[in-house]
């Protein structure tokens, strides 16, 4: 559990290869849909707005990925 004050993204090693971002905007992708992109980019604005860039980049990032692969997952029902 984050500390008072901070966010699950506060608990992220700073370099995890990729593999925090993949996850990340999968799980917004399932959240969000089609919103997933608009979310990240708005995370992005306030943490480059907050004087964040290192955080801000990491949402760039996000952004990225949901943009390549932002069609949200199908269902698979019978």
């Amino acid at each position: 559990m984050p500390a008072a004050g901070q966010t699950a993204l506060d608990e992220m090693p700073a370099k995890a290869g990729g593999a925090a971002e993949v996850s990340l905007a999968r799980d917004m992708i399932a959240v969000h849909g089609t919103d997933a992109a608009t979310v990240a980019r708005n995370n992005a604005r306030v943490e480059a707005l907050a004087g964040e860039g290192s955080r801000a980049k990491f949402w760039i990032r996000v952004l990225g990925i949901i943009q390549r692969d932002g069609k949200p997952p199908r269902a698979t029902g019978n």
